[in-house]
């Protein structure tokens, strides 16, 4: 019997008498019992905290159990109802009938012990199953390659792998799309962590109560940082969270132990966070938008990756490398468009040129992708040209927008001509998402 876990255990007791003795009891049997008396009480320990199993009392004051038992089914919570009754047939039918075991309130101490074992090791089961699943949804194949032809670059990419065989926390500094998060994964995928999950968090654009609850969890499911459990949580824009996230994070990387929101329970979670940032983090601790104790042990390794302006050495070996994955080995780049690659400013950086290629790839006639196939047509949604040095996001929005058009407006086929994921389209699509036409097949 020992041999099974022991329960963290709310007791929904309407007898103040057979609540106090089964709180007495389970003590005694090395649980952990919190006692409520009517279900709402029952109801603010499950806001604030997670329980193995639930004691329940079919006929309590207030006339709440099935209120109870709701709760727990309805936020797939990983615990286990166990009415308090005399026989199955007894007060509580209707809960048991509606999934809940049942257990004899005055029975033998060694019964109780025992149901309120196996009820725990269903909830773990449960529980694991949950965090399962918030690993797989959370996580994305982890891709490895980190072109550089840039001597400098190279330098770098060899101190990143350098780096992989620590636990210490890594800090990638660089502005947007010069890869940062590209060269997280060769450092996880290079690391003693690599069979492990990188889940991969994006903190910017968020308000503060969204991203608690992605990032820590609610009572009803996991969060990124649990789903990356063994693994690296990688947190992009970590200049973004606010104070209260701050701290939160803090407490996770000192202690390796993290709060669901509104828990008041610790749950284990060993991740090794790498994060990332556009700017100078000493910057925005000197303006108080880090807290310093944060950014110290933020900083444990640090890389500053240069935008792709300063290291044109790059575009070429990037360029080919785009091509191979995205022209599907058949295209290749003439002279002059490789040399206009190498002209272009790339405000956007690498992520900028990816679009660019795969846009080319798209448009190219026969084997080969001329300096003509690298501009976005001036006829398409946008009329934007990339070699003009705009935004990143205006020149993602109009690749996207004219493979829509391309698909009549199916943002499956879309999505996957794009290579993402549809949900990463809709996202990008932000607040105007087109929807296929009407009568397109």
């Amino acid at each position: 019997m020992r041999s099974l876990p022991s329960a963290r255990v709310l007791i929904v007791a309407g007898s103040r008498k057979d609540g106090d003795r089964l709180r007495e009891v389970l003590a005694k049997l090395g649980h952990q019992p919190t006692l409520a008396h009517n279900a709402a009480g029952a109801l603010a320990h499950l806001d604030e905290e997670s329980f193995d199993v639930v004691l329940l009392d079919p006929a309590l004051p207030d006339g709440g159990s099935e209120d109870v038992q709701a709760r727990v089914h309805s936020e797939d919570l990983p615990t286990r109802v166990l009415v308090l009754a005399r026989t199955p047939a007894h007060e509580g039918r209707v809960l048991v009938r509606d999934g809940a075991g049942w257990i004899a309130a005055d029975g033998p101490e060694d019964e109780l012990d025992l149901r309120v074992r196996e009820a725990a090791r269903e909830a773990r089961n449960q529980r694991l199953v949950q965090r399962l699943a918030a690993r797989l949804a959370a996580a994305r194949p982890v891709a490895t390659d980190f072109v550089a032809a840039d001597p400098a670059m190279r330098q770098l990419v060899a101190a990143a792998d350098r780096a992989a065989a620590s636990e210490l926390p890594v800090l990638i500094e660089g502005e947007a799309g010069v890869g940062k998060a590209a060269l997280a994964r060769r450092i996880h995928a290079r690391s003693a962590r690599a069979s492990a999950p990188f889940v991969d968090a994006d903190c910017r654009d968020r308000n503060e109560a969204e991203l608690e609850a992605v990032l820590f969890g609610t009572g009803r499911a996991p969060g990124l940082a649990e789903a990356a459990d063994g693994g690296v949580l990688l947190l992009r824009g970590v200049e973004t969270l606010s104070a209260a996230l701050q701290a939160r994070l803090l407490r996770l990387i000192e202690t390796r132990d993290l709060f669901r929101a509104g828990a008041a329970r610790a749950i284990p979670a060993d991740v090794r966070v790498i994060s990332t940032c556009r700017g100078d983090l000493d910057a925005f601790v000197r303006s108080g938008r880090l807290q310093e104790g944060l950014f110290d042990r933020l900083d444990g390794l640090r890389f500053r990756l240069p935008p792709l302006r300063e290291r044109l050495a790059d575009v070429g070996a990037l360029a080919s490398h785009f091509l191979a994955v995205h022209g599907r080995g058949r295209l290749h780049l003439t002279p002059e468009a490789l040399e206009r690659l190498r002209e272009m400013p790339w405000p956007g950086n690498v992520a900028e040129l990816l679009i660019a290629i795969r846009w080319a790839a798209a448009r190219a006639a026969g084997d080969r992708v001329d300096a003509p196939d690298l501009a976005v047509p001036a006829g398409s949604r946008g009329g934007l040209e990339l070699a003009q040095g705009l935004p990143l996001r205006k020149v993602e929005r109009a690749y996207i927008e004219a493979a829509l058009q391309r698909n009549r407006g199916h943002r499956g086929r879309t999505a996957r001509e794009l290579g993402i994921d549809p949900k990463t389209l809709y996202n990008k699509l932000g607040a105007e998402r087109p929807r296929k036409k009407a009568g397109a097949p």
